[in-house]
């Protein structure tokens, strides 16, 4: 009698855990573009393959894309300043798509804006389209 009572809650917990799993929405728009900000602050070129759909890959494989991406900003001069605070001003999610304005405070109080589109793809958010709108004193 009790096996049987163990066998059925372990059975009830199995299931719990599938439909809470498979109910979760996974991170949001605002949290994939941060995540990407962050990831551009670090050049964590692997992170940003991952997060980015197939617009941005310029058609190629995941090690092209990385080993392109690094030689870029290896001789980009001068090197990239450093973020401070990253942080959502805006955020338009329509559908499937969403669009969030992000502010990086910059090391110098220098904030820059930037534009993060992302597109919902198999229950997960891909960066479509980057594109900075400007900075200006903090």
């Amino acid at each position: 009698m009790i096996f049987a009572v163990v066998i059925v809650l372990l059975a009830a917990l199995v299931v719990a855990v599938i439909v809470g799993v498979a109910k979760d929405p996974g991170p949001t728009p605002i949290e994939i573009a941060l995540g990407y900000e962050h990831a551009w602050d670090t050049r964590d070129f692997d992170v940003l393959y991952r997060m980015s759909g197939p617009e941005l890959h310029d058609g190629l494989t995941k090690a092209e894309w990385v080993t392109a991406q690094r030689a870029v900003h290896r001789t980009a001069a001068p090197a990239p300043e450093r973020v401070d605070e990253v942080a959502a001003d805006a955020e338009l999610t329509q559908g499937q798509a969403s669009v969030v304005t992000t502010r990086l405070t910059m090391h110098d109080g220098r904030v820059v804006h930037n534009e993060v589109r992302m597109l919902r793809r198999s229950r997960a958010w891909s960066v479509v389209a980057y594109e900075p709108l400007g900075s200006g004193a903090g």
